[in-house]
């Protein structure tokens, strides 16, 4: 019973400790885009594909629909996954050794990621948008994930 009591004094301190009255969290909403609603979020997501040789050159511009969202925000990121037949989300592996990468611009109220993949790496590869939900130091996360397969952009 003495245990008990000091694991909850313990717990009760580490929550004072990490709940400051300056900090807020929030939470993330996942939202997967396809391409008929590639423009019906408070995102609009534009993907082109072009033929790179061996590879294939993947360009996604992220672009805010209205004001009324606002521009792209500063910790807003987007990322690259492979997801192979549903299975579990990983980091995409590197290439012949080489780490792939995925350049970033931002100008104006757009975002745009430029990167190149192996065609038969496409297919089975997502793209993530952490789109923040505000700029503010006071608030700990919160935003929307946006998030697709490539392959459902392949053919449109």
């Amino acid at each position: 019973m003495l245990c008990a009591k000091y694991n909850l004094a313990l717990l009760g301190s580490l929550i004072l400790l990490t709940s400051s009255p300056r900090m807020a969290r929030a939470e993330w909403i996942d939202q997967r885009i396809t391409p008929r609603s590639a423009s019906v979020s408070d995102r609009a997501f534009q993907v082109t594909f072009k033929n790179a040789g061996e590879n294939t050159a993947c360009e996604i511009a992220v672009i805010p629909r209205d004001g009324k969202h606002g521009s792209i925000r500063y910790w807003s990121n987007g990322a690259l996954y492979r997801n192979p037949r549903g299975r579990a989300v990983t980091e995409l592996p590197r290439e012949r050794g080489k780490p792939i990468s995925m350049i970033e611009k931002r100008g104006g109220q757009t975002v745009t990621y430029h990167f190149e993949l192996p065609r038969k790496q496409l297919a089975a590869t997502r793209f993530e948008f952490w789109d923040s939900a505000t700029d503010s130091p006071e608030v700990i996360g919160g935003g929307t994930v946006y998030w697709f397969n490539l392959r459902d952009f392949l053919a449109h």
